[in-house]
C-alpha cells in the first residue's frame, strides 16, 4: 500500500506568496522495514530461582514468541520460581501487558511461579495509563513529588 506524502516546494511558495502543494507517492512502504525484536534470556540465580530478562519490544508482534520462550523455560525448570526482569524493555503495548495479565490470571504453573521484580519506565507508564495497580506481584514505584522551581 503506497504512502502519500504531501510536500511543500519552498521556492514556489515564495514566488506566488502562497504555499503550493504537490503530491508524491512513496513507492515502498516503510512499515515493512520495521523489524520486531524481543530478547528473552534466562540465568539460574539460586537453587530455586531462575531470572528471566526480557528486552526489546513486547508487543502484538512478539507476544507469541514471549509465551513460547517462557513455556520452554518453565519446562526446563519446572520446580524453580521465575523472576522476570523487564528493565531492558524499550517498548510495551497493550498486547504485552495482556501477555503479563494472562500469565497472572490463567492459574497455570507459569503464573504460580512467576513474578516481575523490576520493569522499564515504558511498562510502568502503561500500567499507570491502564490504571492497573499491579501485575505478577509488581507495582510501579510512586511518582516523584514535584518540586517548585521558585
Amino acid at each position: 500500500m503506497p504512502v502519500t506524502v504531501t510536500v511543500v516546494d519552498p521556492e514556489d511558495a515564495e514566488r506566488s506568496g502562497a504555499a503550493t502543494m504537490s503530491q508524491e507517492h512513496d513507492s515502498e512502504p516503510y512499515v515493512d522495514d520495521v523489524g520486531q525484536r524481543l530478547t528473552v534470556a534466562e540465568a539460574k540465580l539460586y537453587d530455586d530461582v531462575v531470572l528471566v530478562a526480557v528486552g526489546g519490544d513486547l508487543n502484538i508482534g512478539t507476544t507469541g514468541e514471549f509465551h513460547r520462550r517462557l513455556s520452554e523455560i518453565v519446562a526446563e525448570h519446572p520446580a524453580e520460581r521465575l523472576e522476570l526482569d523487564l528493565s531492558a524493555l524499550d517498548f510495551c503495548d497493550l498486547a504485552g501487558l495482556r501477555a503479563m495479565l494472562t500469565l497472572e490470571q490463567t492459574g497455570t504453573t507459569t503464573a504460580r511461579q512467576a513474578r516481575i521484580v523490576v520493569a522499564a519506565r515504558c511498562f510502568d507508564l502503561l500500567l499507570d495509563l491502564c490504571r492497573t495497580p499491579a501485575v505478577l506481584g509488581y507495582a510501579p514505584p510512586p511518582p516523584l513529588p514535584h518540586r517548585d522551581g521558585g
